[in-house]
């Protein structure tokens, strides 16, 4: 087999801040005559498909010598070249101002680049390295990457590696800490405290410690946290060796909201394993051209989201009761509403793309999210484990188990079948019949029933509401925004109703968040709402939904190993 000639990808780049313009120009130097560049339609971790392709434009293509190269579009995301030298240059710009983790932006004050929605790729060569350099002029002091750099280019090993780097361009100084073998590095956009800032480096190196003793050793050298406190948008996303989490800087100086970033910095730096390491079977061939069908996501991102707070609580970053108050939080997400009549865990999954990201008013009732049940299913595993073992394995054996067998010694995903082998494999524990209907059927899972078994008792003594609706503010007025509607089924109320007044009386948020819970109960309801300028009076009875709440046994804790094991 003939030796291919030098391969190469080289990207540079320069910025224009005022513009929010990146200015790119690609070498390629390949040796076949027509090549088609592509641009990904998704990126890993964020299961929809995205037109990143809008943003770029005023595309050419040259040679050296500037004479012009024959190319042409052939559908939104390709472009033909005709390559009769083997190498000529691709240059184009992007557009970038929505600041949000899942997309490029640019200002004065810093840059961040989305890889998916920013590098062209050749199908053919994804696996051949990448180089990039950067021309700032002067704008920006730092770029943060998990791309290792050498004399200002930074290099990916193919482009799959490529599109799991993210790139900040930013003028804010870096916090390092070293835990074990891995050096980690937090970066701030924002405004926040030095009290806060210093506080959440200590709380990320007990959290970070915690998960690296856990799972007994960290797969990286180095780890970079992005953190915007830019806006008041809330998520992350997880890539190898980094993660990039967005939240509302202005409600730090709340110890509940500052409890609740540290919920996402631990979920998405736990996908360091589960999902980057341990991982369904169809995330081992990625096409960026269409969607990934998945089953399993209920392990990657429901498990993920099982252990966030569970850590927390570990390493005493979370109290007994905040832990608990987060798992009511979790299972009456799903008991407000009806969704698991219509959705399994699986189908949830598997319509992530039209459904999860994609939801419009009505999607509670009628679907459910596999983050959610997925990280019930989690906790209920975990405790069976531990109450069939007499608490001397867990569900973190079985991620242990799963870690080595799978990717570590094979590279490779697994599907459901081989996860239930992996649990009696590691645990000698067999919950195939207990728990797979769980998964495949639209049934719900006894939680209730589970956390008897680690002394906490679930109850319902405070009352949610009677209206069985929820309203936004806008201009003064409330319009419903939510409807549990299997407790108004055959009621008139309707999604952008104006709700005008509750038993003659005129209704703003605060009237109706006392409504809500002083109507006597089986009393009448008679809410004056307008629709399309059009009033009406709809009448109902008031029955009452209650509020999740718990008895936590200590006594039973104490004496109980599986319940101690799993609060210790």
């Amino acid at each position: 087999m003939a030796t291919l000639p030098s391969t190469h990808f080289f990207y540079h780049i320069f910025v224009d801040p005022t513009s929010h313009y990146y200015n790119v120009n690609l070498t390629v130097e390949i040796p076949d005559e027509i090549i088609f560049l592509r641009f990904p339609c998704w990126t890993p971790g964020s299961y929809v498909l995205r037109d990143f392709v809008t943003n770029i434009f005023n595309i050419t293509a040259y040679l050296e010598n500037t004479q012009k190269v024959s190319f042409e579009q052939v559908d939104l995301t390709t472009w033909k070249i005709i390559n009769h030298t083997k190498k000529f240059y691709f240059s184009y710009q992007v557009y970038a101002f929505e600041n949000t983790v899942h997309t490029n932006f640019l200002d004065t004050e810093f840059g961040f680049i989305r890889p998916a929605g920013f590098f062209f790729y050749v199908e053919e060569y994804r696996h051949f390295p990448i180089y990039i350099k950067f021309s700032l002029n002067k704008n920006f002091k730092y770029i943060y990457s998990p791309l290792p750099a050498k004399k200002g280019i930074y290099k990916a090993q193919n482009f799959d590696e490529l599109y799991d780097s993210p790139f900040l361009l930013s003028n804010q100084k870096s916090q390092k800490f070293q835990i074990q073998n891995c050096t980690h590095e937090l970066v701030i956009e924002g405004d926040i405290s030095t009290k806060t800032s210093k506080q959440l480096v200590e709380d990320l190196k007990t959290l970070t410690q915690y998960q690296l003793e856990a799972m007994q050793s960290s797969p990286n050298k180095y780890y970079l946290f992005i953190l915007n406190l830019t806006t008041n948008k809330r998520g992350g996303l997880e890539h190898r060796a980094c993660s990039v989490n967005f939240f509302d800087g202005k409600s730090l100086s709340q110890l509940e909201e500052y409890k609740e970033l540290l919920g996402l910095l631990s979920h998405e730096y736990f996908h360091l394993w589960n999902v980057k390491r341990i991982r369904p079977i169809a995330l081992d061939h990625i096409d960026y051209q269409k969607p990934l069908l998945i089953k399993e996501l209920w392990i990657a991102e429901g498990f993920t989201s099982f252990y966030d707070s569970y850590f927390l609580l570990k390493c005493r970053l979370y109290s007994k009761d905040e832990y608990l108050q987060d798992i009511l939080k979790t299972i009456s997400r799903l008991e407000d509403y009806e969704g698991e009549k219509y959705m399994s865990l699986e189908e949830a999954s598997f319509t992530a793309w039209t459904k999860y990201y994609k939801q419009n008013p009505h999607s509670p009732n009628i679907s459910i999210s596999y983050y959610t049940k997925g990280a019930i299913l989690a906790l209920c595993m975990n405790i069976a484990i531990l109450d069939k073992t007499n608490a001397k394995k867990e569900l973190l054996d079985v991620l242990h188990y799963l870690y080595k067998n799978y990717f570590q010694n094979q590279n490779r995903g697994f599907s459901k079948q081989e996860f239930f082998e992996a649990i009696y494999q590691s645990t000698k524990v067999d919950l195939y019949e207990e728990f797979e209907s769980y998964i495949s059927q639209r049934i719900k899972i006894p939680v209730q029933e589970y956390l008897k078994k680690i002394g906490v008792n679930l109850n319902k003594s405070e009352k949610f509401t009677c209206l069985h609706f929820e309203t936004r503010t806008e201009n003064k007025k409330e319009i419903v925004s939510k409807i549990y509607s299997h407790h108004l089924k055959d009621i008139d109320i309707s999604l952008e109703d104006e709700i005008l007044a509750i038993n003659d009386c005129r209704v703003e948020k605060a009237t109706m968040s006392k409504l809500a819970i002083t109507i006597p109960e089986h009393s009448e309801i008679k809410i004056l709402l307008s629709r399309r300028g059009k009033i009406k009076t709809v009448v109902y009875p008031a029955d009452y939904t209650y509020k999740l709440g718990y008895e936590l046994d200590e006594e039973f804790i104490e004496k109980n190993p599986v319940a101690k094991k799993f609060f210790e």
